[in-house]
Parts: C-alpha cells; structure tokens; sequence
C-alpha cells in the first residue's frame, strides 16, 4: 500500500464521506462495506483523516481492516466496476457484490482497474453510460474516454436501485452535472436538453424504510478514488 499525500487522503475522504451520505438517505440503501484503511496501522494518513470525519461512527458500515472486503459475503459473487470491461451491467443482481475502485489521481488511468481486478481473478462490468452520455477525457489531446469519480458511481448504483431505470439514474446522478466533472459530460439523446440547463441535479430521494435489503457494495480504496 504505497503512502498517500495529505491532499489525496483529504480528497479521498471527502468522496468516501459523500459516498456514505448519499446511501444513507437513499431510498433504498447498500450495505457498504470499507476495505484497506489500515485502521490498526498508527501511520495511515488516511485512517487518521477518516478519524477526523469520525467515521468510526458511521452505524451504516462494515470495516475491514485486513483481507479482502468483499469476503464479508461469502458465497456472493464480487464483481469488480470497470469502466473498460467487456461486460454491460444490465441490472443488479442479488447474489453478487459491486466492487468500486478509484485512484486519487486527476489523470485518467486507462486499464487500472481491469489489471486490480484480473489480479483478483474477478469478473469484471462496466455501468451502461455510453446510451446517454460521452465522458470526455481530463488529458488535452487524450481521444480515450474519461473516467468517473467513486461518488458517481455510488450515486448511479443508487438512482438505478431506486428507479430500475438506468437512464432516469444517469440523468438524475448529481455528480453528472456538478463539479468537476460537469465540463467533461455531454448528454446524448434523449438527454441532450441537459448540455445547456442550468437547473441543478435532483437530490437522492430519502426513501421511508432504512433497512438494508440484500445487494451489497464494496468501496475498496487502496490509493483510488477515480473510477476506471
């Protein structure tokens, strides 16, 4: 685990943070599970922003300090999110786990999470995004396609458990039309009226019932907050 810098656990926290939040006030929430924290370890910089945001606290999480965290399903498929992976996400299934990885980095890393994944010996999917909406690349002259941050997707997850609708998920996903990757998307039909409204995101609707049903999340943070 190599050592992040104190901007990069920072911005790692605060996407983790968000992530939580948004599930927690989700109509229909993940059990989310946190993995590579190294909470025992004295000198993880990024344990101790966490311990800032009092994320020992969180009630709505499982944290694995050692091993892998996708583990705390045994008999689950894991079922690592990439978004240059061959399969389409069709719909969530109940007997799997979604594994997401992100690299705290404001460069695209074409490949980084198929290689994290093929280590793992894990079936990869990609998220349908390419029906409405091309994702432009953050590298000047790169032509490749760009890459989501963690809190998207956890926010996509969620807008399509709710709607079973993948297309009222892309188009109601906040962090589609903020900063900073608001300038990188461009709406395809039959979203395109969103390339010039200005009228801010649909929140997450808080659902009545805070019972976790019986699909799970995985955020897996090694040194990720991209995902790939």
């Amino acid at each position: 685990h190599e050592q992040m810098t104190a901007a990069e656990s920072g911005s790692l926290c605060r996407q983790l943070t968000m992530s939580y939040a948004a599930n927690a006030r989700a109509a229909v929430p993940f059990q989310l599970v946190m993995g590579g924290v190294r909470m025992s370890d004295p000198h993880s910089q990024l344990g101790q922003v966490l311990a800032r945001s009092n994320w020992l606290h969180w009630t709505r999480l499982i944290r694995v300090d050692s091993g892998e965290p996708w583990a705390v399903f045994p008999g689950k498929t894991p079922v690592y999110l990439c978004a240059d992976s061959p399969n389409e996400l069709e719909s969530l299934e109940d007997n799997c786990v979604y594994v997401i990885g992100g690299l705290v980095d404001r460069k695209d890393k074409p490949g980084f999470s198929s290689a994290r994944a093929a280590g793992f010996h894990m079936a990869t999917a990609k998220l349908p995004l390419d029906r409405y909406i091309r994702l432009a690349s953050r590298q000047p002259g790169n032509e490749g396609s760009g890459d989501l941050t963690t809190l998207a997707v956890v926010q996509l997850l969620l807008l399509y458990r709710e709607t079973n609708d993948w297309g009222v998920a892309v188009s109601r996903c906040p962090a589609l039309r903020l900063a900073p990757l608001r300038k990188y998307v461009k709406w395809l039909p039959p979203l395109e009226h969103l390339n010039d409204c200005d009228r801010p995101p649909d929140p997450l609707i808080r659902g009545a019932s805070v019972e976790y049903e019986t699909q799970d999340l995985v955020i897996a943070h090694k040194r990720e907050l991209n995902w790939q």
